[in-house]
């Protein structure tokens, strides 16, 4: 029954505003337009421009400051002799590689079926442990060796692996 008479508690309430309308205390009219002429909302458009620009560059020094602390450190690991020399000979090799599969194939031979192109690969990866073997640890002669003979082994297989086809015909 409670709730029923609150029903109807609200309800009488209602209906008196209705008779009675709802009067605001004062007039609000000359209120709003004082504050519409006045330049308040100008001087919190220029705060709102100066704290956007604080949040972009706190927003861009974490970023450069990730970054930073991304990036492997130059004097962890400097880069030696040895190391740029292993670099200059892998680029060698690649070109002498390339050469030799286009002077082949332009002369007529092709490479023979097998598992010659996974043992090449294997040899390509061996190199490139080799070489970053040498970054990390400068100053290994014997890693710049393994490295040439690596180099000499991959050579030596590309060049066994191709054969003359017989293109010659007989008259």
């Amino acid at each position: 029954m409670s709730d029923n008479k609150q029903a109807q508690n609200l309800e009488d309430q209602l209906e008196q505003i209705k008779k009675e309308g709802i009067e605001p205390p004062q007039d609000f009219w000359p209120v709003i337009e004082n504050r519409l002429s006045h330049s308040e909302p100008l001087a919190k458009k220029g705060r709102g421009f100066w704290s956007g620009a604080v949040a972009a560059s706190i927003v861009i020094a974490t970023f450069m400051a990730g970054w930073q602390l991304s990036v492997p450190k130059s004097s962890d690991n400097p880069v030696t002799g040895y190391y740029l020399l292993a670099e200059k000979m892998n680029a060698e090799q690649q070109a002498q590689i390339y050469s030799m599969r286009v002077g082949y194939e332009t002369a007529g031979y092709r490479q023979m079926n097998g598992n010659t192109e996974e043992n090449l690969t294997q040899l390509a990866f061996a190199r490139e442990e080799i070489t970053e073997s040498l970054r990390k640890t400068p100053g290994d002669p014997n890693l710049l060796e393994l490295l040439r003979w690596v180099n000499e082994q991959e050579l030596k297989l590309l060049s066994q692996s191709y054969t003359l086809t017989k293109t010659v015909q007989e008259i």
